[in-house]
């Protein structure tokens, strides 16, 4: 079975981290030599398996897939903006701002009213 391209850059990142492999199981266990370490399952499940570790990875080593991500800045950050109130075309019958209130038993009568007048 051949490795996908998460897969094989997760080697190469471990490779180049100069982790060793600790134990080996159900887990593969490797430490890094500054003692941080990071467990890989032997056998995923999940096809995303693969992927998430590599994000976990490069986080732990602090690594950025892209070149160009490392020299930019991230944008500042911006509040979003307040949510606006709901505004309503007519002041129902309740008073202003609040919404209408139709019942089943409303609407009911109303039909009834129409077919006895009918």
């Amino acid at each position: 079975m051949g490795l996908n391209q998460y897969e094989r850059r997760i080697a190469e990142l471990l490779r180049e981290g100069g982790a060793a492999l600790v134990a080996q199981g159900n887990h593969l266990k490797y430490r890094f030599p500054d003692g941080r370490h990071i467990v890989l399952s032997s056998t995923p499940s999940d096809w995303r398996a693969s992927r998430n570790k590599l994000k976990e990875l490069e986080a732990t080593l602090g690594v950025r897939k892209e070149a160009a991500s490392r020299e930019a800045e991230p944008p500042p950050y911006e509040p979003k903006p307040p949510r606006r109130k709901r505004e309503y075309r007519e002041d129902p019958p309740d008073g202003p701002g609040v919404p209408p209130l139709r019942s089943l038993f409303s609407e009911l009568l109303t039909k009834v009213k129409i077919s006895e007048e009918g």
